[in-house]
């Protein structure tokens, strides 16, 4: 096996970089089966829950002197008219029947207040005539606000979870928070859970999302965290980037375009169909020699496993074939 890895490590200077390192530095388990499982990342353990209180004092405004807060958490392009138009009928007609929260803006702004949750209720009233904004007005600090506007909006259906995972992250990055620890306890939720938005949120880190994601409420959060899982693999990041090169230049052919709920399904078709398919070359491999085993399990966890049997030569063409169907897309 020694002799193998080191072979692996030769050959990563060529195709196989990424795995050949992975496996060099696992440094495996010397018993009879031979078996070295590649590396997978862990979620964390739950966090603790926190609890924020505070008094406020209310006003009523114009919303034309208000914007909202830069860490709000709302997806801007998704707030017009159509969208909100249940809203505007409603206050409209009753009025508004809950008050938004909003601080002080910073001197120098063009408003006067940031609007910390509510924007949605901001946007409706600023689309009706003379209609003014009912508001409570906090003086808490920026940590405190992310709170209470998680607070507020935890149970609202008006939110959807991408958009949540999108701006826990951007909170997060704001370095008002410790660690993820620290954050998970701050907002009562779990660790575990906070790496799942966290990774789900790195779908919109990629520079197509928003040339086709046009509305982030329409990404549902866990087909989000299953396809930025898949996209950290560097090979078929670049494989799902010519594919939609490919997407691209179709579109603008045929002079269309693609809605967002189909382009979550154009990435999910591409990504786990090559699952499907490398899963079906892996099985083959294995089918060749009771001696070579290798198999891709449910977090796409490779594991490969070679018998002092095999003759070196035999087992060396079995792991390249199998590294490049992991690896190459």
């Amino acid at each position: 096996m020694n002799t193998l890895l080191k072979w692996i490590d030769v050959m990563s200077k060529n195709k196989i970089e990424a795995i050949a390192t992975a496996v060099v530095s696992l440094q495996p388990k010397k018993d009879a089966s031979g078996t070295v499982i590649l590396p997978t990342n862990e979620l964390g353990t739950n966090g603790a829950a926190q609890e924020l209180k505070q008094d406020f004092s209310i006003i009523e405004i114009g919303p034309e002197h208000c914007a909202p807060w830069e860490y709000h958490n709302r997806d801007i392009a998704w707030l017009n008219r159509s969208n909100c138009m249940d809203l505007i009928t409603s206050i409209s007609k009753v009025g508004q029947q809950s008050p938004i929260l909003v601080r002080k803006a910073k001197p120098g702004a063009a408003h006067k207040y940031d609007v910390i949750y509510g924007v949605r209720r901001w946007f409706a009233c600023k689309e009706i005539y003379e209609q003014k904004l009912l508001a409570k007005v906090t003086t808490a600090g920026d940590r405190e606000c992310m709170i209470l506007m998680h607070v507020e909006n935890a149970d609202s259906k008006d939110i959807s979870d991408f958009e949540r995972a999108y701006s826990f992250r951007a909170h997060f990055e704001s370095g008002l928070f410790s660690s993820q620890s620290d954050f998970a306890e701050a907002m009562n939720i779990s660790k575990s859970m906070v790496t799942k938005l966290f990774t789900a949120a790195e779908l919109a880190d990629n520079p197509w999302f928003n040339e086709f994601v046009t509305n982030k409420t329409e990404v549902p959060l866990i087909k989000a965290y299953r396809i930025a899982s898949s996209l950290r693999n560097s090979f078929t990041r670049e494989f799902v980037d010519k594919e939609i090169s490919i997407l691209r230049e179709c579109l603008k052919k045929n002079n269309s375009t693609i809605n967002t709920k189909k382009f979550i399904h154009f990435l999910e078709n591409i990504i786990f169909r090559g699952d499907a398919e490398r899963k079906n070359l892996l099985n083959k491999l294995s089918a060749k020699t009771s001696n070579f085993k290798v198999k891709l399990d449910t977090k796409n966890q490779l594991t490969i496993q070679i018998k002092s049997k095999l003759e070196e030569q035999r087992a060396k063409e079995l792991v390249t074939q199998a590294l490049k169907v992991y690896y190459e897309p």
